[in-house]
C-alpha cells in the first residue's frame, strides 16, 4: 500500500480519513492513507490554519488537534461537526 499523499510505500497506514463524497457518487469514497511523516505534515497544516479538518470518517490524529486548537465534536451521526470552544471555556478546563 501507498501513502496517499506522498506515494511512498508502507506496510501499514500510520493514520487514515475518508472525505464526504458527493451526490454523484455511486459509492462512499476510497479512504485517505498516511504514512509517518504525511501525518506529521498535515498536522502542521491544521495548526498552521488553526482549523479542524471536517472528514466523514476522522482520522485518529484529529482528537489530539482537536484538543490543541480548543474544539469540540458536537452533533448526532452524520451531522457531527468541530466547534470552537469559548475562550473562557477553553481556559477553565
Amino acid at each position: 500500500m501507498n501513502c496517499s499523499y506522498c506515494k511512498k510505500e508502507m506496510k501499514k497506514a500510520a493514520d487514515s480519513y475518508t472525505n464526504f463524497g458527493t451526490v454523484l457518487d455511486l459509492e462512499p469514497p476510497e479512504p485517505v492513507l498516511l504514512c509517518k511523516k504525511c501525518v506529521r505534515d498535515e498536522i502542521a497544516f491544521w495548526l498552521e490554519l488553526g482549523v479542524m479538518p471536517n472528514h466523514w470518517i476522522m482520522a485518529k490524529y484529529e482528537k489530539a488537534l482537536a484538543d490543541k486548537l480548543g474544539y469540540i465534536r458536537c452533533g448526532e451521526h452524520e451531522y457531527v461537526r468541530w466547534k470552537k470552544l469559548k475562550l473562557q471555556q477553553h481556559e477553565a478546563e
